[in-house]
């Protein structure tokens, strides 16, 4: 009945022994600002008006996604394998969301947005971004000899098949 167990495992040891492992249920990200969902997908009872106290008890913070229910676990797995690559240019996601027009956008914590295009587009949306970040060292050192910090990149439209735009944050 505890919201926070995800597994329980109860074992009799004979002759006078029981064993209880608890599996924590791990929660990954908020939903549409209404409901915490955990590492598999799922929705969980966990009251929302918790989810800071989760954040500051654990020391993280959730990704906030954003999109409809019969897309919960693609938006889920699409914002794990971005939030993957962004990793690989120390970049952390802290908004993912399927518009509407069912285009993927996320978010950085530096406040970095990046428009990832729908799934109709030429070539597949972790294409575009594992080139982006593959070309993230380049860009940052050309924006540096222009007297552009990385940090300032403010936009990223990677809806391009082989290529992409960005917009800092002072041009």
């Amino acid at each position: 009945d505890n919201p926070w167990i995800e597994q329980v495992v109860i074992r009799r040891v004979w002759p006078n022994t029981i064993v209880i492992r608890l599996q924590e249920r791990r929660l990954i990200a908020l939903w549409n600002n209404k409901y915490l969902i955990s590492e598999f997908g799922e929705v969980t009872n966990i009251p929302v008006t918790n989810y800071k106290n989760v954040e500051k008890k654990l020391g993280c913070y959730l990704i906030k996604i954003e999109g409809p229910k019969k897309f919960l676990n693609k938006i889920v797995a699409r914002a794990e394998k971005t939030s993957d690559l962004l990793a690989n240019i120390n970049k952390k996601i802290s908004h993912f969301r399927l518009t509407e027009q069912f285009s993927w956008e996320a978010e950085t914590t530096e406040g970095m947005t990046l428009r990832l295009g729908g799934d109709d587009l030429h070539g597949p949306m972790h294409y575009r971004l594992e080139n982006f970040t593959k070309s993230y060292s380049d860009l940052s050192h050309k924006l540096t000899e222009k007297g552009i910090r990385p940090p300032e990149i403010h936009y990223v439209d990677l809806r391009y098949a082989k290529g992409f735009a960005i917009k800092t944050k002072n041009k």
